[in-house]
């Protein structure tokens, strides 16, 4: 079961040595949490995959979810027929017409690139009415969540959000030296581990 952000939070507030909240309250501290978690998901965009559907729109050319990062993948209609992943260089030299070929709700090939990532495409084209459904994989852009919300990021993160929460927090009184030196610590603190589990990843 995911840790609830109030926990996260509390966690940070001793180490702040703020447990009441008067110099960094609770509200504040969340702010910091949501944006960590947007940080550590833009570092790692695997810690925070969606599993969805999404009802397609007329035509080839489709849109990702709004809170959508990167595409990972298609696996199927919800129909059940699965949907192979192409190259559009290898439609466009095997099918030039592709674009323009007659609609089916069915889709049997997905193209995407790195170039445009929100765009992905479809054959066949959607027809104008009665567009078919897919199952759809991508990696996420965690959204804002409240203090008894789920951290949207797993436990094995919650090291991380803290130290980018006290980051933030000693951020907020540079004006003493030793707070932006302590501040910079948590930062890399909070990096260093990001891309540290990347590599192990990487590497197994």
């Amino acid at each position: 079961m995911a840790a609830i952000a109030s926990a996260v939070i509390s966690r940070a507030s001793i180490l702040l040595q703020d447990i009441a909240g008067i110099r960094w309250p609770s509200t504040e501290l969340l702010v910091y949490l949501c944006d960590g978690q947007r940080e550590a998901a833009s570092m790692k965009p695997n810690i925070y995959t969606k599993y969805s559907t999404l009802t397609l729109v007329p035509g080839p050319r489709q849109q990702m979810p709004a809170d959508a990062k990167e595409l990972k993948y298609i696996p199927r209609n919800v129909n059940g027929v699965a949907i192979r992943e192409v190259s559009r260089d290898l439609m466009d030299a095997h099918m030039p017409n592709w674009y323009t070929s007659p609609a089916k709700v069915t889709v049997q090939h997905s193209m995407f690139n790195d170039v445009d990532p929100p765009v992905f495409f479809v054959y066949p084209p959607q027809p104008n009415t009665g567009m078919g459904t897919i199952e759809i994989v991508y990696y996420a852009i965690p959204g804002d969540i409240g203090l008894s919300d789920a951290i949207l990021l797993p436990d094995a993160y919650i090291g991380n959000l803290v130290d980018y929460i006290l980051y933030r927090a000693f951020s907020k009184d540079t004006e003493f030296a030793a707070n932006t030196e302590v501040a910079q610590s948590y930062l890399s603190a909070f990096v260093n581990s990001l891309t540290g589990k990347s590599t192990v990843e990487k590497q197994t």
